[in-house]
């Protein structure tokens, strides 16, 4: 995990508390001293296996964000008609 501001990884968890499901942390980077929140949540074995097949099928079809690739797509330029 990398600090959002300044991608640091010196970070140190001054809060932990459990809600529900969750547990909420609050972090702050030791390079900057920016202070930001995360929220973990439990999932059950098979959610996770899930989780895991998605990410190899996308990282064997190399398409890590998961969107859709199509070679004729203009990357959201409009056309010059």
């Amino acid at each position: 995990m990398n600090c959002p501001e300044c991608q640091s990884s010196k970070l140190n968890i001054y809060d932990s508390r459990h809600i529900g499901d969750h547990v909420v942390r609050k972090r702050k980077c030791m390079a900057c001293d920016e202070r930001f929140y995360t929220i973990e949540s439990y999932m059950s074995a098979e959610e996770l296996e899930a989780i895991e097949a998605i990410r190899r099928e996308q990282h064997d079809t190399g398409n890590e964000n998961g969107s859709t690739i199509t070679p004729d797509s203009n990357n959201g330029d409009a056309d010059d008609t």
